[in-house]
């Protein structure tokens, strides 16, 4: 099929008299959707590289399936966060067999810890272990009937009441322990099942992780996903952050005090001809030193600050890590191999020489920190857990050049991609930037209408969110919104501190609300069902609450953002990265910081209307964006809404919501 003939049928199945439209009766005509589908096609025909802006409710998923599918080319779709990953699997594609016709066939793929490994779960079986962890029959009961009737093995789809039982069990499929050919359930396996759904599959669904992934290995000549035709990407925008991660290094102080745990307790258990437990117990002791070392670092901080005060304990530092990765290795060449003859027998000891392995080569590099096109810094959780990582200060050559290098049709798609339709910031950072890279870009409105259906409102007079009076005065503020939108109100914050503070302060006011908080070790998206479900709960979310909220209807009427999103200045990777656009001759501000800080303020927008019929109130409660130089170019890249500084005209807006 040619071009013309495929954006035809295109049209023809997105416009008025198409089988969506015939036969759905909620399905909106959208001029945005067949023009982004097009694209698609252009760019899968001419084997271009897309970036594509498809603003809130254009219907992006459609947009590039069918196209894709119409190329009949195998189809790599990447996502950023699991429930859109969940959405195209559960619903899009159905979708797509129940109206278009079938004739295709999609897998999704996860990493390999997802998937339970039949060898530890007969081993576990065995010994017993089953029963002993959980003292219910009834609990190992469900989990052998649920083993027998899954198709795909995926822990994430164990019945909810033994889903902490399975955890405690670990079950998971672990690349230190797989046998591959050779392992006696290598035939029933998950995860090669899986695998092998993908080989025959047109579309493949994964995630950013585990593509870049594949990326990384297939310049060693491995692989872990399956050739592929066409790689489009959704949710692009967090293409960077997942590639400084997976591109770097990290040591986490947790793993290092388990795998000393682990090692003394092989050798005190297997026997000790070299005095090795010696050695694991000074390895236990060093180990043990990290944290006090790095008791001067809070939040996130380079490894080896630069100032003259704490020189001395850099070099410290170094010599811990260096002492670390040395004694790893040293222990990792006195563990002997399995010698078990039980195929069900996990190898232990190989599971520990390779953890060892990991933690001498991540040590090592830690203690010298000599790259220069990295950054290397340390970060303290809020339970007091230290990681240190060693960060790619640009991904674009490990990102970009590879990608380009394919000469594959590749489209990368989000609702904010670009700073008001320029998309040289985000080219620039993925590496994307240059006249031969063959780079076509495009920009679509969302059909919604945000200018009868939404308000702007930006309290003014108020304090600076520097100033001292900002945390009370933002509170009071914050809870008179509230009253107006009878809860209903999504709370975006940029530091959980803050969070923590504001959350505090509303709970001993006892509101007549539900209050929702994000917390460690609450699960987002029950949190998120909660709030869609309660008519009167205000949900408080930081970070990953920015992106990824689709909560349509009145459960959401009012989205408040506590300030502008910059990120940290001072923080070792936005600091370096600042250095380097500087050494270049260029401004870090308009470089940097600003395109980075209205991309996630768009992010955060767009949690207000997820649907035409939706309307209501969004709160920025940081009056730069009126006062500063930059503010009528801020103000013109989000939706066109109806600004105002007066809460009587907001209040009046809000009756009718």
């Amino acid at each position: 099929m040619s071009l013309d003939e495929t954006n035809q049928k295109l049209a023809e199945l997105l416009g008025p008299f198409g089988p969506l439209a015939q036969s759905w009766p909620s399905f909106e005509v959208r001029e945005g959707q067949t023009v982004m589908a097009q694209a698609v096609a252009r760019a899968i025909a001419a084997n271009q590289i897309a970036l594509i802006e498809a603003g809130t409710g254009i219907g992006k998923t459609l947009s590039y399936l069918l196209p894709a599918l119409m190329s009949r080319k195998k189809t790599l779709v990447s996502t950023g966060l699991k429930n859109l990953q969940d959405q195209i699997h559960k619903k899009d594609l159905v979708l797509i067999e129940r109206y278009f016709g079938g004739g295709f066939t999609s897998a999704l793929v996860k990493g390999r810890e997802n998937y339970l490994c039949l060898r530890k779960y007969r081993r576990k079986l065995k010994r017993e272990d089953l029963l002993k962890l959980s003292g219910q029959k009834s609990d190992t009961a469900l989990l052998e009937k649920w083993i027998k009737t899954t198709d795909e093995g995926d822990l994430a789809t164990v019945p909810n009441e033994i889903a902490q039982y399975v955890y405690k069990l670990d079950l998971s499929c672990q690349k230190d322990l797989c046998k591959g050919a050779s392992c006696p359930h290598n035939a029933d396996c998950f995860y090669q099942r899986n695998r092998r759904l993908a080989q025959a599959a047109d579309i493949i669904l994964v995630n950013h992780h585990l593509f870049i992934a594949d990326m990384a290995i297939r310049e060693e000549g491995g692989k872990v996903l399956p050739d592929w035709e066409v790689a489009i990407f959704d949710e692009a925008h967090l293409l960077e952050d997942v590639a400084t991660s997976w591109f770097g290094l990290a040591l986490e102080t947790r793993e290092l005090e388990k795998a000393a745990q682990a090692a003394a307790s092989f050798f005190e258990k297997n026997g000790d001809p070299y005095k090795s437990s010696e050695l694991a117990l000074t390895f236990q002791h060093v180990q043990e030193e990290l944290p006090s070392l790095l008791s001067q670092h809070h939040s996130e901080d380079f490894l080896y600050p630069s100032d003259r005060s704490r020189g001395a304990r850099n070099n410290d530092i170094r010599g811990c890590l260096g002492s670390v990765a040395e004694m790893a290795e040293a222990l990792k060449v006195r563990i002997p191999s399995s010698t078990s003859e039980d195929p069900d027998e996990l190898d232990e000891s190989d599971l520990l020489k390779n953890r060892l392995a990991d933690i001498a080569s991540a040590a090592s590099v830690l203690s010298r920190a000599d790259d220069p096109d990295y950054v290397y810094q340390v970060e303290r959780s809020l339970r007091g857990h230290l990681t240190l990582s060693a960060l790619p200060i640009e991904v674009g050559r490990a990102f970009g050049d590879r990608l380009v290098l394919t000469g594959k049709p590749v489209v990368m798609t989000s609702a904010t991609l670009s700073a008001g339709g320029d998309f040289s910031y985000l080219e620039r950072r993925l590496g994307l930037a240059g006249d031969d890279s063959n780079v076509a870009t495009l920009s679509i409105d969302s059909p919604y209408d945000y200018q009868n259906r939404t308000m702007l409102y930006v309290p003014k007079p108020f304090p600076d969110p520097n100033n001292a009076e900002f945390q009370k005065r933002f509170e009071a503020e914050v809870l008179k919104i509230l009253h107006l939108s009878k809860g209903r109100a999504l709370i975006l914050f940029t530091s959980i501190k803050v969070l923590q503070s504001t959350a505090c302060a509303f709970r001993k006011m006892k509101l007549p609300f539900t209050l929702l908080v994000q917390e460690e070790g609450v699960d987002r998206a029950r949190l998120l069902a909660d709030f869609a479900s309660d008519m009167s709960s205000v949900l408080l979310g930081t970070a990953s609450f920015w992106q990824g909220v689709d909560v349509p209807g009145p459960s959401l009427s009012a989205v408040i953002i506590d300030r502008l999103p910059f990120p940290r200045p001072n923080s070792p990777l936005n600091s370096a990265r600042q250095e380097a656009i500087e050494r270049e001759g260029g401004n870090p501000f308009s470089e940097l910081m600003l395109p980075e800080m209205v991309l996630k303020l768009r992010q955060g927008v767009g949690r207000l209307i997820r649907a035409s019929s939706d309307r209501g109130l969004l709160a920025i409660m940081d009056t730069r964006i009126l006062t500063k130089n930059y503010s009528k170019r801020v103000l013109r890249m989000l939706p066109p809404s109806e600004l105002t500084s007066d809460l009587a005209v907001a209040a009046k807006f809000m009756k009718d919501v």
